[in-house]
């Protein structure tokens, strides 16, 4: 259900509209995001390299996708008590215009993917949490891939 909701959230952001407040539920238990917030930090620290990659159009794309990235760690960070690590791999993007989207939308797939794979437990803990919490940030990462080019998903952070 709570991917459900992500796919209603995501054609909502990509009409131009914005999703209302959910009731959010309990807090998370940090545990739960460890996996989520590495893929947020590492998403951060690829879309810096992809930024210095990218040419002009692109370059204003990364540098929204990595404001909007940045804004989601400020959010998520002191609920989840997870620290960045110093560094996160990455293959070297290229820098052709394709070669950049590709690098984007592969990132952000990991990201998806990642907050998906918390919806399980956080579902079976609390799913007013899955549903008010997580389903908000899966369609916003889904409607940042399709930006990127990414075909849209069924249902988002479900793999």
């Amino acid at each position: 259900m709570a991917s459900l909701c992500a796919q209603r959230h995501a054609a909502v952001l990509l009409l131009g509209s914005t999703v209302p407040d959910a009731e959010p539920g309990s807090a998370l238990v940090p545990g739960e995001l460890l996996e989520p917030m590495h893929a947020l930090y590492a998403a951060h620290y690829r879309l810096g390299i992809l930024g210095a990659a990218a040419r002009d159009e692109q370059r204003a794309q990364v540098t929204r996708t990595l404001t909007w990235v940045t804004g989601q760690i400020d959010q998520w960070r002191a609920e989840a008590q997870v620290e960045p690590a110093l560094g996160y791999p990455m293959a070297a993007p290229g820098s052709s215009k394709d070669a950049v989207a590709r690098a984007a939308q592969g990132m952000l797939t990991e990201l998806l993917e990642a907050w998906g794979r918390a919806l399980p437990a956080v579902s079976a803990r609390d799913p007013r949490s899955a549903a008010g919490r997580l389903s908000p940030m899966l369609g916003a990462i889904e409607a940042h891939r399709y930006g990127w080019g990414a075909p849209l998903l069924p249902f988002p952070g479900l793999s």
